[in-house]
């Protein structure tokens, strides 16, 4: 997604929310910069055929629309592409490991457990 969609879809998250709202496309131009109103037309298409919003209405001065869930997190994604670091991403196999040792071990404690307390008794 280029800057230009993730600047209008965040004027629309701002805007609309998650629910539909019917907004001018004569006052986007406005809050973003260097941007004509077919270019937005453009932007809107790419957002709605992305699944990022959800067009119901649309002529040329006004339309009906949401954001949709994914577009609520398109914002987290890009932000980790943009780091370029993936340090809070855990892999698959570390989490076997740790559960598969983890059983093992609750599992060889409760055996010691059961051993001393039955030659306790």
């Amino acid at each position: 997604m280029d800057g230009e969609s993730l600047a209008l879809l965040e004027l629309l998250k701002r805007s609309c929310g998650r629910s539909y709202k019917l907004v001018p496309i004569g006052e986007i131009p406005e809050a973003l910069d260097n941007v004509t109103e077919d270019k937005i037309k453009k932007e809107l298409d790419i957002l709605s055929a992305e699944g990022y919003l959800d067009i119901k209405y649309r002529d040329d001065s006004v339309f009906l629309c949401k954001v949709t869930p994914l577009g609520f997190i398109v914002k987290g994604e890009e932000r980790l592409e943009s780091d370029g670091s993936a340090k809070w991403q855990v892999k698959p196999i570390r989490i076997f490991v740790a559960a598969f040792f983890g059983s093992l071990l609750s599992g060889a404690i409760l055996m010691a457990l059961a051993a001393v307390m039955r030659y306790a008794l």
